[in-house]
């Protein structure tokens, strides 16, 4: 199946668009939540043969990227990404909820990561959530989207190990973060570890100790 008549696929109609910027977001979130439908439906105009969009199968939200869903759904994964990392740190799903003011239901359809063992809701220990998380590159801070667990924890530990360099000076702790990742969009990212690049961009923050993880 084509995206439309004169697009073979969603990509193909994004990349030639040159229309108003809020109809182009407002297709592209359709999109993310309907990644079957053709550019019709999503228009809302479905042709013959065609169902209203709303009556297919929407993809679930654990599975969409962050900068698609809505501002409520990005509110209720980042709480829910919270209550999992906490869970995964050895706090019970029901208790991490309540910290958070969501409910373990929630937590659960937000990011398909928990299974019941022996009647208790488990975290795996990996997931493929997008999330956007802070990392310093070419002399600067940036923000950046990535896929899944295993990339965000090495991300983390990146930050935690820029912390622990600007307290004591020790620079081995930036030795494991030569190998550089790639983003959710498939972009390569080289961490920056070059000492004198990191001081200046802690200086250019207002307070460089209490970076934030994810970006609202």
């Amino acid at each position: 199946m084509t995206f439309s008549p004169e697009y073979r696929s969603f990509q193909d109609w994004l990349s030639s668009f040159k229309g108003s910027e809020s109809y182009r977001n407002r297709i592209a979130r359709l999109h993310a939540k309907y990644p079957t439908a053709s550019l019709s439906q999503l228009r809302g105009h479905p042709k013959s043969r065609e169902r209203v969009v709303s009556a297919t199968k929407p993809e679930p939200i654990y599975r969409r990227s962050w900068k698609s869903i809505s501002k409520k759904d990005l509110n209720q994964r980042e709480k829910s990404l919270e209550v999992l990392r906490k869970v995964r740190n050895g706090e019970s799903l029901s208790s991490a909820s309540r910290e958070l003011h969501t409910s373990p239901e929630t937590v659960i359809k937000n990011t398909n990561s928990f299974r019941k063992i022996r009647g208790k809701w488990v975290a795996k220990s990996q997931d493929r959530i997008s999330r956007v998380m802070s990392i310093n590159e070419n002399g600067k801070q940036s923000w950046i989207e990535v896929r899944d667990s295993r990339t965000a924890s090495r991300i983390g530990k990146y930050n935690s190990a820029i912390r622990e360099f600007l307290r004591t000076g020790n620079t081995d702790v930036l030795k494991p973060f030569k190998k550089p990742f790639k983003d959710a969009n498939g972009k390569l990212h080289h961490f920056e570890t070059d000492p004198d690049k990191l001081y200046e961009i802690a200086e250019s923050q207002e307070e460089p100790e209490f970076w934030e993880i994810y970006k609202s």
